[in-house]
């Protein structure tokens, strides 16, 4: 129902920010996924729902975790960098995952650090991936000596991300 409410634009934006306080954490789930699909939205019309987005980047359900990142992502609202670039630490890895995702959006000099040790570190070829996506989309050139490391990475697929990604910052 909630990601049906996403189609409600503006119309939805109440009813679904209640829910991100619902004791049922699939509610809270829907909910933040919902908030970052909503359409026909002004800029920054979503903006109140930030620091509650963030807050649920530390709920108990993993699930809920992996929302809200995708919903800070699609809002790209710069007071959520930290929260995300504290749940690259996630014990699991989808979360891991969403958060470079998120990241990638944001665009954020500040994650370069944080994503380029997880480039390097991470067990999941998923997550190391997408950390690479992320420093490329992010263009800082502070990312280049993780990224040249990766091309040596045993994953293709993390490798070929890092050689697009050096392009990218590169030129």
């Amino acid at each position: 129902a909630a990601i049906a409410l996403a189609s409600f634009g503006r119309h939805a934006l109440v009813p679904l920010t209640t829910q991100l306080d619902s004791p049922n954490a699939t509610a809270r789930r829907n909910a933040a996924w919902a908030i970052g699909e909503l359409t026909a939205m002004l800029p920054g019309e979503r903006a109140g729902t930030v620091p509650q987005l963030i807050t649920l980047l530390s709920d108990s359900d993993e699930w809920v975790r992996m929302a809200a990142a995708r919903a800070l992502g699609e809002l790209a609202d710069r007071r959520s960098v930290e929260g995300l670039i504290a749940n690259l630490g996630d014990d699991q890895w989808r979360v891991r995952q969403m958060a470079a995702w998120a990241l990638s959006e944001m665009k954020d000099a500040r994650a370069v650090p944080a994503l380029s040790s997880v480039l390097l570190s991470d067990a999941r070829a998923e997550v190391r991936r997408g950390a690479a996506e992320a420093l490329g989309e992010i263009a800082n050139a502070e990312a280049l000596p993780a990224l040249k490391q990766a091309l040596n990475d045993a994953e293709t697929s993390v490798s070929a991300k890092a050689a697009w990604a050096i392009a990218e910052i590169e030129g």
